[in-house]
């Protein structure tokens, strides 16, 4: 299982990127949560771009403290993680 989630980590990736930047559903809190949950699985399962989105959308983004300090641990892990 752990291979086909490393395999299809890119794919979860481009679709969280492709759901983020449509015009669909523009200001929904459903959008923002199944897209913040793609990229979340995305970059825990090796996708480094998915890992600099998240990062970035959990530090500007974030609903609250936890969120935005959580991104600045993100930001802090990308050059360990290759990005």
């Amino acid at each position: 299982m752990r291979l086909v989630m490393k395999l299809i980590a890119p794919l979860l990736g481009w679709l969280a990127f492709a759901a983020f930047r449509s015009s669909l559903l523009k200001s929904s809190r459903a959008k923002h949560q199944l897209v913040m949950k793609l990229f979340r699985k995305a970059a825990d399962n090796g996708s480094t771009k998915a890992l600099s989105v998240y990062g970035h959308l959990l530090h500007y983004r974030g609903e609250d403290e936890t969120n935005r300090i959580q991104g600045r641990f993100t930001f802090a892990a990308q050059p360990s993680r290759g990005c």
